[in-house]
């Protein structure tokens, strides 16, 4: 199992971001860009997922 950790948009809440590089997003959705990687805590979703071929 590993850990995947997904991030919702600040403004609409969309978890279809792009990372641009190491300090900028850009939202799919809304089109809400950020220049720094940080989200506030209740925007941050860590699930547990199955990787295939791990053991």
């Amino acid at each position: 199992m590993k850990r995947l950790v997904v991030v919702k948009c600040p403004r609409c809440s969309s978890i279809n971001i792009l990372v641009l590089d190491s300090n900028k997003y850009i939202c799919n959705e809304c089109g809400h860009q950020g220049k720094k990687l940080r989200f506030p805590s209740s925007h941050i979703i860590v699930r547990e997922v199955e990787v295939l071929g791990e053991d």
